[in-house]
């Protein structure tokens, strides 16, 4: 069964755009966007655990670029 159709999050796909850097508030724009509403949900959608996730979101540790690139490219297909 097709899942119901949503515009997609605008997010930029150019290949130097996936790479940059991701701020801790594009994260957050990514997860409501995906339905994730705790860092557990994001952590079980990804493959990492929660932890991981709070330290991006608090910007002590970066995102890691392929995490970002995963992330932009699920936002970009919803």
């Amino acid at each position: 069964m097709n899942a119901p159709f949503r515009p997609c999050l605008r997010v930029s796909v150019r290949p130097d755009a996936l790479l940059a850097r991701m701020e801790p508030d594009e994260l957050d724009r990514i997860m409501r966007w995906l339905g994730c509403r705790s860092n557990g949900q994001m952590g079980e959608r990804i493959g990492v655990n929660r932890g991981t996730v709070q330290t991006w979101r608090s910007g002590r540790v970066g995102v890691p670029r392929h995490i970002a690139m995963l992330l932009r490219l699920l936002a970009a297909e919803i």
